[in-house]
């Protein structure tokens, strides 16, 4: 089991292996701190009032929320965008009537192809090239595919050429 100073010392190791995250995490606190919200890469903004609290567990809370928001609401919207892109652009492809998109789970997507017939490859290219032309980001969006009858049997597919 790990101690409390096992646990702190994890912490400030890390740090210490990636100082850029605590730059970033200052500067997302002076940014809310500053104008009370922090924004996504979209543009979006969440309004962080906790940093005004008085009581530090609450300020506290309000400042991990407001390095948190940036990174996972301009991931939820790349993963959007993909997505809208994909389904307008399926109609398009010859795979419209072999492919059933099924749902999404955070930046997963989980579709169904009902008869493989040398299709999987070709299509999950289709869909890497879409998902990663959504954005153009200093480091590039990157996609994997597995594939499986069922959820927990699934695996890693490459996209090579055969």
């Amino acid at each position: 089991p790990w101690s409390e100073d096992d646990c702190t010392k994890f912490i400030t190791d890390w740090y210490k292996l990636y100082p850029e995250v605590r730059d970033y995490q200052l500067e997302q606190a002076a940014q809310a701190r500053r104008h009370g919200y922090v924004r996504d890469m979209f543009g979006r903004i969440r309004y962080i009032p906790e940093v005004s609290c008085t009581i530090n567990r609450i300020q506290e809370e309000g400042l991990r929320k407001a390095a948190n928001f940036p990174v996972t609401s301009s991931a939820q919207g790349i993963i959007k965008r993909a997505m809208g892109d994909l389904w307008s652009g399926l109609p398009k492809t010859e795979w419209a009537e072999d492919v059933e998109w099924n749902m999404q789970i955070h930046d997963s997507l989980v579709v169904g192809i009902t008869d493989d017939g040398g299709i999987v490859k070709p299509h999950f290219r289709w869909m890497e090239k879409v998902m990663t032309g959504v954005v153009k980001l200093l480091v590039p969006v990157t996609v994997d595919f597995k594939v499986g009858k069922k959820w927990g049997e699934m695996e890693k597919l490459s996209l090579k050429e055969d």
